[in-house]
């Protein structure tokens, strides 16, 4: 990464230079640096992977926070290698799911059983309509209408029984590890 700089220094000469730097931390606190050696920032840019970023210069207050930086990764590093263990066991984990896919499963069960239902209703509603008046040319759209809620009706049973299918499997493969 190359940080690029326009500052005026304590003589009021304006100075453009650049240089490189491994971590942005770093070029901030150099940022830093400059402010408290009395000089005024006019302007600050990093280019990393041809990516011209502008820095915002009232971020620099002089105040060095390099090393604030590296207590806090210290700090994080630390909390994450002494990780508390899970409040449940991962048996407990895994019992949890099992029960929330028989739910699911049950849930699929009665919503397919609802669903054939309504399919077999629509079926005799048209048989009965189709048998009362088979010669009325108002019948079509009403046959048809029939035809297009079956087809929904029918589309739904195959959604839920896919589902109703992959949770059955997720079962299976969890009770074969337990």
């Amino acid at each position: 990464m190359v940080l690029f700089i326009t500052t005026i220094d304590g003589h009021c000469r304006t100075r453009e230079f650049s240089c490189q730097f491994h971590e942005l931390e770093q070029a901030f606190d150099f940022l830093n640096q400059i402010v408290v050696r009395g000089d005024t920032l006019l302007q600050a840019c990093t280019e990393e992977d041809g990516q011209l970023t502008q820095l915002p210069l009232d971020a620099f207050d002089g105040i060095p926070f390099l090393r604030a930086i590296e207590n806090l990764k210290q700090e994080w590093l630390s909390v994450l290698d002494h990780a508390p263990e899970s409040g449940l066991p991962v048996y407990g984990i895994l019992q949890e799911l099992i029960e929330w896919l028989k739910k699911q499963i049950d849930h699929y069960e009665k919503q397919m059983a609802i669903i054939e239902s309504t399919i077999r209703h629509f079926k005799q509603l048209r048989c009965r309509a189709e048998s009362c008046k088979p010669h009325d040319l108002n019948f079509s759209p009403v046959s048809d209408h029939f035809v297009s809620l079956l087809n929904n009706y029918e589309e739904q049973l195959r959604k839920v029984s896919l589902s109703h299918q992959q949770a059955l499997n997720r079962l299976r493969e969890l009770t074969i590890k337990n």
